[in-house]
């Protein structure tokens, strides 16, 4: 996965890397590809629900909403 994500760093390769690293408990490292996809595509709803999970994993649901918010903007008035 290093070697792909040295050559391009696409959304999906990208997105397969935070898989991996939210599977080996590497949550910090999960967060960094996720943030550079969010980054460019702040829609990207696969990169989102994942990025929320690392926080649901370590049982910090706050602070993954705080920082989902950070990406998302804050939610309208109804």
């Amino acid at each position: 996965m290093d070697a792909i994500l040295r050559v391009a760093r696409l959304p999906d390769v990208l997105l397969q890397d935070a898989v991996l690293k939210l599977g080996a408990r590497d949550f910090a490292g999960a967060r960094v590809s996720l943030e550079e996809i969010l980054k460019a595509d702040v829609e990207d709803m696969r990169a989102r629900s994942i990025f929320a999970q690392t926080y649901v994993a370590q049982q910090q649901v706050t602070a993954g909403t705080d920082q989902t918010r950070h990406y998302v903007g804050p939610t309208p008035a109804h």
